[in-house]
């Protein structure tokens, strides 16, 4: 978004609406803008990791918050960190209880967290070594009484 290149087009978009358009945001542009970029193909669509949805990464990677374990804030704790790991940014938006529960915890305050944090991102910054090994296979294959694939035992 070039705001030389569209700042003729958004000043029209604005002056085309009146003051007293109500809308499903009770009078905010959002809905409208929104619109106008992406119908005029305006927008540049980022990562999701550059602002990934707290309650998105709860649902899917952490569900067991859900239940009792909402009052354990160390287990709220390691999980928020855990997924700042894997994104650049973490949006808590929402006024359910999840979108709130930043406010209960401290997010790296503990050394073991910051040094943690520290060497991952070390460990990413690595060059990739080392020599290629070959296929790994389990050591025995027991063949299936009913003729199917064999099934892999470890001894």
């Amino acid at each position: 978004f070039n705001i030389e290149n569209h700042s003729q087009r958004l000043s029209e978009f604005f002056l085309s609406y009146g003051k007293n358009v109500m809308n499903l945001d009770y009078g905010g542009e959002q809905t409208f803008l929104n619109y106008f970029v992406q119908s005029n193909e305006l927008q540049q669509w980022l990562d999701y990791r550059f602002h990934a949805l707290w309650i998105y990464e709860m649902a899917c990677h952490y569900p067991f918050l859900y239940n009792e374990s909402q009052d354990d804030l160390s287990l709220i704790a390691s999980c928020i960190e855990s997924s700042l790991f894997t994104n650049h940014f973490l949006h808590f938006a929402g006024g359910w209880f999840e979108s709130n529960m930043w406010k209960r915890i401290e997010i790296y305050k503990q050394n073991s967290s910051n040094k943690f944090l520290e060497g991952f991102n070390e460990y990413l910054k690595r060059e990739v070594e080392g020599t290629a090994l070959g296929q790994i296979r389990p050591e025995t294959l027991v063949p299936d009484q009913s003729g199917a694939d064999p099934q892999i035992v470890i001894l």
